[in-house]
């Protein structure tokens, strides 16, 4: 920007600035268009796969709260487009000079407009001590100012509050000499932190333009850069996000098969690097702007931003001057994955987060519902800010007010790009750096207050393997034990055979691996009581079915449980026996023989006859599933083959299983 140009010419501005400070770079409400948006919204088994409708009240209030603030926000627009092409320009090119911004405004002490011409120009003078942190300052001129801009009362406050915000212990680290070698933009972070993505200008390894690296983190380092070469061109690209799992890039840019001037692509980590990109089609993209994609943590969503007309405010193309600004009306949408993996009609994310103005970058953590995002149409300390919103229902439309994130993350200036790790431990995000005139990516830790992620999420990493003890590559898939809809879906990593999975605490979960032809097998994690964060490592063996036949091991059947010392098989242990069904259905040459161990301190034919039941129970349920009776064969073996000693409570508990012994009727 020019402004931006005209600041780091200004020596007054830029001698005192720390190190470590982060700086980057309509009218008409048709009431019943919203209305039909929320009444036609599909109605889902689970928030992941689709939003669902509200109830009528609910509704109705959730539509006019939306009337009133489109309507607010139209307004605030309608002053905004007050300022003219040619005093945008003035204030753009205007020396970033106190003493030249102050005799301005004191010009007009006798008569003092409330137009968003002075507005800016207050918020270009308050910036001025931002960037020099004199954070006091700064908020003595907008409680200067205030009394002029009553409309802006509530947004003026905010700023204040958060300029008078303790700063707390927070350390920003430069993230080094491979990654900030040349200008550096987007630091896209894998959720576990070991691997990052980011846009670069001026590397050596770069094509032209605006290109894609990636680096490692060893022992606190990040090294090994790497330029994607099947990704990058002499052109313009840059990442946006990259799936929880770590194979999935998504890539705003302007390959040959775009459909207009910035689409949504992929790339996908195989055994042999990344792919060439991958074109998602319609209805994700169009012919007008569309990029910042962002896969949900589950793997079911993409949210991105897009400047087609079908928004809630006017129309207004990127590139075109509107308000103050070029970036056009882009809002947030989120498209749901459907069963046949093309992707449903996006849904706008609504008025709450999305304005007349600008919106980019989402980012949703892992717990599912904290958005973070840039706009340039919620106020704050200059163009975009980052801002924080939480998912408050199922619908996706209905969010609580955006939060700006505070002075450690945003500036006076574009602040686009912000991520965090799973485990909101760290942030990362863009920096222009005055002394190399380069922009540099830069680490946050702890986060502030602020900052911070509404939900809590756990971790489960490990490793699958085959039969041979060599890591490979599957599907994960996992599902809340309450409602055994699928809600979640990654995979394991070519190559390593490592994955790594947030789950959101509240919850009870049964993890798969999933690979055709090979057995079933599983894990249950409950989070139900968890409140903090907690890590588990857990490794996956798979085995083909002709390895099972040939080897005849017996193996285990993880998630299917029994009530008490009963013969009732827990609703949880369907999820299981039912693709363990769906395996002996595609394989009609197999037969199974189930057993049940169960050990308890009762006499052994209490363990006999109970683990006797509770084969039969098992047997009968895989009937129930269009199993053939002559495939299937039990036996109860109460506590005669334990795991662990029956010796205490805690290892009687491990030995009670059911297991099972694939064979073949060849």
């Amino acid at each position: 920007m020019r402004m931006l140009a005209k600041l780091k010419n200004n020596k007054f501005i830029y001698n005192n600035m720390q190190a470590y400070f982060m700086l980057h770079r309509s009218f008409i409400f048709i009431f019943t268009i919203i209305f039909l948006q929320f009444c036609s919204a599909e109605k889902p088994n689970k928030v992941e796969s689709n939003p669902k409708p509200l109830e009528v009240q609910g509704e109705l209030t959730l539509s006019l709260r939306s009337s009133k603030l489109i309507d607010k926000r139209n307004k605030e627009f309608i002053w905004r487009n007050e300022l003219s092409l040619n005093e945008y320009n003035e204030i753009n090119e205007l020396d970033f000079n106190q003493e030249t911004i102050e005799k301005i405004l004191k010009a007009q002490e006798q008569n003092f407009s409330p137009s968003y011409k002075n507005y800016l120009l207050v918020q270009k003078l308050a910036s001025i001590d931002i960037l020099n942190r004199r954070y006091a300052e700064a908020s003595k001129i907008w409680e200067k100012y205030e009394k002029y801009f009553p409309s802006k009362e509530k947004e003026i406050k905010e700023v204040i509050k958060v300029l008078n915000e303790p700063e707390g212990s927070i350390f920003v680290s430069d993230l080094g000499k491979e990654v900030n070698q040349g200008s550096s933009y987007h630091p896209i972070i894998e959720p576990s932190g070991k691997k990052l993505f980011f846009t670069g200008v001026g590397f050596p390894e770069g094509r032209g333009g605006q290109d894609i690296y990636e680096v490692i983190l060893e022992d606190s380092n990040w090294t090994n850069r790497k330029a994607l070469t099947l990704i990058n061109t002499p052109a313009n690209e840059a990442a946006s996000s990259i799936s929880v799992d770590g194979t999935e890039l998504l890539i705003t840019g302007n390959y040959s098969s775009s459909y207009g001037n910035s689409d949504i692509f992929a790339s996908f980590l195989t055994d042999k690097g990344w792919t060439n990109v991958r074109h998602y089609r319609q209805p994700i993209n169009t012919e007008h702007f569309d990029g910042d994609g962002f896969k949900t943590s589950d793997g079911r969503a993409i949210l991105y931003i897009s400047d087609r007309p079908d928004s809630i405010y006017e129309y207004h193309k990127k590139g075109e001057y509107f308000a103050g600004s070029f970036e056009g009306n882009t809002d947030i949408f989120i498209s749901f994955r459907q069963e046949s993996g093309s992707y449903g009609e996006p849904i706008n994310l609504g008025s709450t987060i999305n304005t007349p103005g600008a919106e980019r970058t989402p980012f949703l953590h892992s717990d599912g519902k904290t958005l973070y995002f840039s706009t340039n149409g919620h106020g704050g300390f200059g163009d975009f800010e980052i801002y924080k919103s939480i998912r408050l229902d199922d619908t996706w439309m209905n969010w609580s007010d955006p939060v700006h994130v505070g002075k450690f993350v945003n500036t006076p200036f574009s602040d686009l790009g912000f991520q965090i790790t799973a485990m909101a431990d760290k942030g990362f995000l863009s920096y222009d750096s005055p002394s190399s005139n380069q922009n540099r990516l830069l680490m946050l830790s702890p986060l502030p207050k602020r900052v911070k992620p509404e939900g809590s999420v756990n971790i489960v990493k490990g490793i699958v393997f085959d039969e041979f003890d060599s890591p490979m590559q599957s599907e994960i898939e996992w599902v809340d034990v309450d409602d055994s809809e699928q809600i979640g879906k990654l995979s394991s990593k070519p190559i390593t055979g490592d994955y790594f999975t947030p789950l959101p605490s509240g919850k009870e979960y049964i993890i798969f691996p999933k690979k055709k032809n090979y057995i079933v097998t599983s894990a249950i994690v409950n989070y139900k009581n968890d409140k903090s964060f907690s890590e588990k490592s857990i490794d996956f063996k798979l085995v083909t079915i002709p390895f099972a036949i040939s080897s005849g091991i017996e193996y285990s059947l993880n998630s299917v449980v029994f009530d008490g010392d009963k013969d009732i098989l827990n609703s949880k242990s369907y999820i299981e026996l039912d693709r363990l069904a769906q395996i002996l259905i595609d394989n009609a040459e197999l037969k199974i023989e189930l057993f049940n161990h169960y050990s308890s301190s009762k006499p052994e034919s209490f363990n006999l006859d109970l683990s006797n039941k509770r084969t039969t129970k098992v047997i009968n349920y895989l009937i129930s599933k269009n199993i053939n009776s002559a495939r299937i064969k039990g036996k109860g073996m109460g506590s005669a083959k334990p795991i662990l000693p029956n010796i205490n409570e805690e290892n009687r508990n491990k030995n009670k299983r059911t297991t099972y012994i694939i064979s073949s009727s060849d």
